[in-house]
């Protein structure tokens, strides 16, 4: 088909116009009048953008790019990089470092898709894209899919462990009056998404996105009088401030429940019974991404 070429020459003016990213891979081809592609770009919007600028430029329904970061993207279609043991990854919105959103202890694989000085793009086990320092990197050669043993829940969903919910206890207990850190993902310090994802993912392996508002779109929905251990609570300040996400636990001892958050209006790690900590906010939603065991 005439104007293939042309039209996706196109297509990747806009796209590099449009956002100051584009990771572009893909390969188009035209056999006997159906058009495909080959390899992906970095997000959804782009694959979109793609699809319709092509498409309208040839007027037919053009295919999308695959989405390199979509988690079920092959793995063996990617690049990796190894974050060694103990070593602690920042990871910033832009490849010139500063606003920090979230951290990563080693070791792990992460997905690396481009460079720009000395900072990488990558690709965090929980999903989180962003730049980090590739100094701190190391090429690695998988022979298997480095994140196949994560458990992950889904919208609408929970994901059933063997673990209980009393093996969070004494982890979330012993981080209480650690300090908020905007950005946080470590025991040392966290913000309240930061603690949440930890917490959960240390104990039973089900790893959470970072961002609360990604947090909020997996597991089921629960409403608020039926808030039980193991559950999300998110909230807003009573002023319409930022989203905030707590852990429901069981009290210690007796059949209540309270809830651990990284404040960041206190600056640390608390633990209020659920009432109080509805009381100060605006309940927004709960959900339950894990279905817990029972107690022995």
């Amino acid at each position: 088909m005439e104007g293939l070429d042309q039209a996706v020459e196109e297509a990747r003016l806009v796209l590099a116009r449009r956002y100051a990213v584009l990771v572009d891979t893909t390969s188009w081809t035209n056999e006997a009048g159906t058009i495909s592609v080959t390899g992906g770009v970095l997000v959804t919007a782009q694959a979109k953008s793609y699809s319709e600028i092509i498409g309208a430029a040839l007027d037919l329904e053009a295919p999308r790019p695959a989405v390199l970061s979509a988690l079920d993207t092959d793995w063996a279609t990617l690049e990796w990089r190894n974050l060694p043991a103990g070593t602690l990854l920042d990871l910033h919105r832009t490849h010139e470092g500063g606003d920090r959103q979230t951290q990563w202890v080693g070791p792990a694989a992460l997905r690396w898709y481009t460079a720009r000085g000395r900072y990488a793009l990558v690709q965090l086990p929980d999903g989180t894209l962003g730049w980090a320092e590739h100094s701190l990197l190391t090429p690695c050669h998988p022979d298997s899919d480095p994140w196949a043993h994560i458990l992950r829940p889904a919208f609408g969903r929970s994901v059933s462990v063997e673990a209980t919910i009393e093996s969070v206890l004494e982890p979330a207990h012993s981080r209480l009056g650690n300090p908020y850190l905007w950005g946080g993902n470590t025991v040392a310090a966290a913000d309240c998404s930061g603690l949440v994802q930890d917490l959960i993912f240390s104990a039973c392996n089900v790893l959470l996105p970072k961002h609360t508002g990604d947090q909020r779109k997996l597991g089921a929905r629960v409403a608020a009088a039926d808030i039980a251990p193991g559950d999300l609570v998110f909230v807003r300040g009573t002023d319409q401030g930022i989203g905030h996400v707590g852990l429901a636990l069981p009290t210690v001892p007796g059949d209540g429940v309270v809830v651990v958050h990284s404040c960041l209006t206190k600056n640390k790690v608390m633990e209020e019974p659920l009432e109080v900590f509805l009381g100060r906010y605006r309940f927004t939603a709960a959900r339950r991404p894990v279905s817990w065991g029972s107690t022995p």
